[in-house]
């Protein structure tokens, strides 16, 4: 199966019942990367466990006293070894061909340096994103910084 030079990052703090989706949801790109990082930021319930019984051979798990999610992410980013790093959060998952369609753009824009993808949050069943105005702004701000391109869909749930 071919992969791409992508480091995935998820920092998690006891979230027992949402981090197998997040998992599964990368495990299952169309275009998968090629390491999965997940840092455990200290959790006291059975997170943990529940990563080794699925995905211990799939994944590498990084466990660190509990100093926050930006302490979490920030140690995943030192120790990913790909050309890119994707994050997703541990309470979220996405759409199956995220990676691909992120990867098909920075091989038709090999200047990108950031991507972005919108997002589909979720609650109760229904979708709640905030106007579509909101992101357009932060868009227009990064792009004075970074060549910075948002693509569609990222689901949250």
């Amino acid at each position: 199966m071919n992969t791409v030079p992508i480091s995935v990052v998820i920092p998690t703090y006891n979230r027992e019942n949402k981090i197998l989706n997040a998992i599964s949801s990368v495990l299952n790109q169309t275009l998968p990367p090629k390491e999965i990082i997940v840092v455990d930021d200290g959790s006291t319930d059975s997170t943990i466990s529940k990563i080794q019984q699925m995905f211990s051979d799939k994944i590498r798990i990084l466990s660190l006293e509990h100093k926050g999610v930006s302490h979490a992410r920030n140690w995943g980013v030192e120790n990913a070894k790909e050309e890119w790093i994707a994050f997703l959060d541990s309470d979220d998952e996405w759409l199956s061909e995220k990676l691909e369609k992120q990867w098909k753009h920075l091989e038709e824009h090999p200047k990108t340096e950031i991507l972005q993808s919108q997002e589909i949050w979720i609650r109760n069943g229904r979708r709640v994103n905030p106007p579509i105005r909101l992101l357009k702004r932060m868009e227009k701000s990064l792009n004075k910084v970074w060549n910075f391109v948002v693509l569609p869909h990222l689901q949250f749930f």
